[in-house]
């Protein structure tokens, strides 16, 4: 689980919205401006996007608000913080946690979202999720998603801090939580915190930093990678073409 970073690509790099990236339009819509996190939950793994994590009869990722960026589709390797989050959601699938919001608001989750088709068969989370009694369900017009908002206050930073585009931003404070994998890239006054980590507020910024050289890495793989999408977008249209 790790914080928003600064998109290197810029979101999609034009390339056509995901089904999910619609689905989620509404949380645009819902004050959800990147300081906290949308647990989307599927009985199947392709009923997600991008990477998964599984649990015990479903799959679930953590993505930020308030929709699915590109470079969001790969899921770093699981550190501390998913493995708590991957432990809590499988005792919350027996049913035996009455108030899951709290501790979902430890991760900045303020929003679970469950999806299945109409032929599907629900998941584990299913039942306990209309049992709790602490994340508030919002009725939705597409029926094959369940939406609820934690009631609890959650978010990655302080309620009143917001993503910038380099890191977080807000009113000033001696130290602020960040709800991520611990990770000294962030700055400044890294300390780790737990599976988490603290940072200074009283400039009132965050920011993750990365050297040129990675970051020239970064860009090169992720080029490579819409390169290889957009010459199969194209290849696909020709061959549909020479079959009509």
């Amino acid at each position: 689980m790790v914080a928003a970073v600064p998109s290197f690509l810029g979101g999609r790099l034009g390339l056509p919205s995901d089904d999910w990236g619609d689905r989620l339009e509404f949380l645009a819509n819902m004050d959800a401006d990147g300081a906290s996190r949308v647990l989307l939950v599927s009985k199947e793994p392709d009923g997600l996007p991008g990477e998964v994590r599984s649990g015990p009869g479903f799959f679930y990722r953590v993505v930020e608000t308030p929709r699915v960026n590109f470079d969001e589709l790969w899921l770093p390797n699981p550190a501390e913080g998913d493995a708590q989050l991957g432990d809590f959601l499988e005792v919350m699938a027996t049913g035996a946690i009455l108030r899951p919001g709290a501790e979902l608001a430890d991760f900045g989750i303020e929003w679970v979202v469950t999806s299945r088709g109409a032929e599907e068969a629900e998941h584990p989370l299913s039942v306990p999720l209309q049992t709790q009694v602490d994340l508030v369900r919002i009725p939705m017009e597409d029926e094959t998603l369940q939406v609820f908002r934690n009631s609890t206050s959650a978010s990655v930073v302080a309620s009143d801090w917001y993503f910038d585009g380099t890191g977080y931003s807000g009113t000033e404070v001696e130290r602020i939580r960040l709800a991520s994998n611990s990770d000294p890239s962030w700055s400044p006054g890294f300390t780790e915190e737990g599976w988490a980590m603290t940072l200074s507020g009283v400039e009132g910024q965050i920011e993750y930093g990365i050297d040129w050289g990675t970051r020239s890495v970064v860009w090169l793989g992720w080029l490579i990678i819409a390169a290889g999408v957009v010459l199969r977008g194209v290849f696909r249209d020709q061959v549909m073409g020479r079959a009509e």
